[in-house]
């Protein structure tokens, strides 16, 4: 009965996305800026990082540095002005869904109940979908017309974890979590491009009256631990309609993969065969 429990629990939920299928979904984005002189951020960071654990189903985090950081870049930058972060007179300092949220040594509980709360009051119709090719990632918006004015769509590739030489960090601090790498941002209005970083390639794109199709690919050679984050949002104020990532499907089951019902099949005959054992002859 034992090993039967562990085989259901072992068995794929329909829920899941397989590495063959397009993922769906929407989550709580919460970034925060971080900074490699700040003394704050090793105490709160690692906070952040089990954060993003405990709501691994529903939330994704996302770290910004400010300009003259060592891991500054192109694609924080400009996340920098489109959250405007200018907001915050200090780090760490966080946003969520778009929104600034807080500075300091901020109460992770309270943020943790505000994820959850966000998580059921989101309101938006849009749905994103994305699916790896050979060429790159397909990319589909679906969004009325009237939520689709006044937003963009924002791909950024986020590296999971970056470490640091000692003394590079005057902190002390030498692993840095889900740090934004690149980013690509496409106005849904007039189709204006900004790139936070090199080797975008927009090889296909559709506006029809409900969706909008791209075919996006970068360049750049990816680490095994960078993952995409791609965000339909309002320009101007950069609330999240819909958000989804590619951690989500990290390690899902493979939806082909039938193994696991002839593992209960075999382990169910079993269970029959010890409920009923064969009467002796006499």
């Amino acid at each position: 009965m034992l090993i039967l429990l562990l085989l259901l629990a072992a068995i794929p939920s329909s829920s899941q996305a397989s590495s063959n299928e397009e993922y769906k979904g929407s989550k709580v984005l919460v970034e925060e800026l971080t900074a490699t002189w700040c003394e704050y951020c090793i105490i709160i960071d690692p906070q952040v990082v089990e954060l993003q654990q405990v709501h691994a189903s529903r939330l994704i985090t996302i770290t910004i540095h400010p300009e003259n950081d060592p891991l500054s870049n192109m694609a924080m930058d400009l996340r920098a002005s489109q959250i405007n972060t200018s907001e915050a007179n200090g780090t760490p300092a966080f946003w969520l869904n778009g929104a600034f949220y807080g500075q300091g040594v901020i109460d992770m509980s309270s943020l943790s109940r505000q994820v959850m709360k966000s998580e059921s009051s989101r309101a938006s119709s849009s749905e994103l979908t994305m699916s790896p090719t050979a060429e790159g990632m397909d990319i589909k918006l679906t969004s009325s017309g009237e939520e689709r004015n006044g937003s963009r769509l924002t791909i950024m590739l986020v590296e999971e974890s970056i470490t640091l030489r000692k003394g590079v960090a005057s902190n002390g601090q030498t692993k840095f979590h889900n740090v934004l790498l690149n980013s690509f941002s496409i106005d849904l209005d007039n189709q204006s491009t900004e790139e936070g970083g090199i080797g975008w390639n927009l090889s296909q794109s559709e506006f029809t009256l409900d969706s909008v199709n791209l075919r996006l690919t970068n360049d750049e050679i990816l680490e095994e631990d960078v993952f995409w984050v791609i965000i339909h949002e309002r320009s101007g104020s950069s609330y999240p309609l819909a958000v989804i990532s590619s951690l989500e499907i990290d390690n899902a089951p493979d939806a082909d993969d039938s193994s696991w019902i002839w593992l209960l099949v075999i382990v169910g005959a079993f269970g029959i065969y010890l409920a009923f054992p064969m009467k002796k002859k006499d």
